[in-house]
């Protein structure tokens, strides 16, 4: 044997055997548990809070160098209480990386861990100075082979709107975790919310994983996001959000977006889904490439209801969204909606079409060329039904709460000019004007079997929706004929409010009524009102 070799081999068997002799000796001198105070004290004048160890805190060196801990507690930021706790917990070093002076930690297991997170009404949270970083020069680089939790609990208290949430049967694996390295992780637990409304759901959550602390960075690869529970009052819920996520600084950037959800609240199944392809938001750039949302609404299956009248009742809607394009302060794009709404041999089929502009700074949307075309059929119907084309503007500005539209067009064969607006939106209230140049009254009664006052009188009409609202307004028309009697120039003033709906007495502009049948119809008009508003 080469003798530059044989003393290479017996040089490294010392060190090996130098090695395992320094294990040997640090084992049997070296005890953890002695540095305890020390730790205790440095993370109360670091961070200002108590950490209790109360174990023993014990070494491994085979087959990793490793920490193993019993119950650990960190106390709240300046006392106050339990922060976390975990039930026990394993840290495992690997040793080569540990003499290169890089930490890297093969693994990480935690069981039972506790944490208590709050959000004050100020906008801070109880961990504010954990996020802080530490401006001391780092000696070794982090790097984690791999992390697993189970069990446990977190709760979420949010001062700022009163709600409070639950973490708990908390299972999370990931794969390596270091700066700009690729990786894999997947959870899954349970999350209850116990004010309104509450709700209570399973979720699993799977992606690949990349960040970089130091540039900011972050993305999700396949993410993968499953739900299913109750909430609201709807049960059999199931939510499924598939695509890719990059984040870079205020960049967010969302590829192959797909989100589906479907439940049961009373007989009625929802299904909802969405794709998007592309979505881009950056503070001097929004855009976002074919988004496509698709929403129906039918009985269930278990609800025991079906045809009535000969037909399914249901409802779908579909919006489509080619391309949109501009800054946060200003984007515009093409938008095309249709509703589809059957209840027994009705059918309803709305579209809308035209441009949308839009700030999202101001929280402000606006139509300023929108085409609407309503289509209401019924075999039972004059004529078959309604039609009715219109072109206008409209506006929603969720900041203050309000919306409008302004168009004009046809209604069959009547001209229709229409002014709305609705404010404040979570407690809506709308005031109208409508003018309308000649409405065929006796048509649409005729629609029920009613032409007349006569053939069936005391019988009112279900205002039990417009009684529900809180509106007012005003309606005026060129010629009406109702109930074989015609009136020329009538205005009515419409309120309703608290489950009253009054009318008032229809004022004629025309100072004297020419024609008897108008004469007649003022009060034939006005008792058949007070018949229909307020039936005895």
């Amino acid at each position: 044997m080469n003798k530059y070799l044989k003393y290479s081999l017996f040089a490294a068997a010392g060190v090996v055997a130098l090695f395992f002799f320094a294990i040997l000796v640090v084992s049997l001198s070296f005890d953890p548990n002695s540095y305890k105070p020390q730790l205790v004290k440095l993370v109360q004048e670091k961070k200002q809070r108590t950490l209790a160890v109360p174990g023993d805190i014990k070494l491994t060196f085979f087959p990793r160098l490793g920490v193993i801990m019993g119950p650990v507690s960190l106390g709240e930021y300046q006392g106050g209480g339990t922060f976390a706790s975990v039930e026990s917990a394993r840290f495992y070093l690997s040793w080569w990386s540990l003499l290169r002076k890089e930490l890297v930690v093969d693994q990480v297991r935690v069981a039972g861990l506790r944490a208590r997170l709050m959000r004050f009404k100020d906008g801070s949270t109880n961990f504010d100075d954990l996020l802080k970083k530490d401006d001391e020069p780092r000696q070794f680089r982090f790097d984690i082979d791999s992390v697993k939790a189970t069990g446990g609990e977190v709760v979420l208290r949010d001062d700022m709107t009163g709600q409070r949430f639950m973490v708990s049967r908390l299972d999370v694996t990931t794969g390596r975790l270091a700066n700009g390295q690729p990786t894999r992780f997947a959870a899954d637990f349970s999350l209850e919310g116990s004010t309104a409304p509450s709700f209570a759901a399973q979720i699993h959550l799977a992606s690949g994983l990349q960040f970089d602390s130091e540039s900011g960075q972050f993305s999700l690869k396949g993410a993968n996001l499953e739900i299913t529970g109750e909430a609201a009052g709807w049960r059999d819920l199931a939510l499924g959000v598939k695509g890719d996520l990059a984040l870079s600084g205020q960049a967010l950037r969302l590829e192959n977006l797909a989100f589906a959800v479907a439940g049961i609240q009373g007989a009625d199944e929802l299904d909802v889904r969405l794709t998007a392809p592309l979505m881009e938001f950056s503070p001097e750039r929004l855009s976002m490439q074919k988004i496509l949302l698709v929403a129906k609404m039918q009985p269930s299956a278990t609800s025991g209801r079906g045809a009535r009248g000969g037909g399914q009742d249901e409802s779908s809607m579909v919006l489509t969204v080619p391309s949109l394009a501009g800054t946060h302060k200003s984007f515009r794009a093409d938008m095309s909606f249709e509703a589809n709404i059957r209840q027994g041999e009705s059918v309803v089929v709305a579209k809308l079409d035209g441009p949308l502009a839009g700030n999202l700074e101001a929280s402000r949307l606006e139509w300023p060329g929108l085409k609407i075309n309503v289509v209401v059929s019924n075999p039972k119907a004059p004529k078959g039904g309604i039609k009715s084309d219109l072109t206008g503007t409209a506006m929603l500005d969720l900041k203050q709460q309000a919306a409008s539209l302004n168009a004009s067009g046809r209604v069959d064969d009547s001209s229709l000019k229409l002014r709305l607006g609705v404010a404040p939106l979570a407690n809506p209230h709308f005031n109208f004007d409508i003018g309308i140049d000649q409405i065929d009254g006796d048509r649409y009664l005729s629609a029920s079997g009613s032409s007349s006052a006569q053939q069936q009188p005391g019988k009112g009409m279900d205002f039990s929706a417009p009684l529900s609202l809180s509106a007012d307004g005003v309606l005026h028309v060129g010629l009406l004929k109702l109930f074989n009697a015609k009136a020329s120039n009538l205005r009515l003033e419409i309120r309703a409010d608290d489950g009253r709906l009054n009318v008032s007495p229809f004022s004629m502009v025309e100072p004297v009524l020419k024609d008897r049948a108008q004469k007649e119809l003022k009060t034939r008009l006005g008792d058949e009102l007070k018949r229909q508003l307020f039936p005895r």
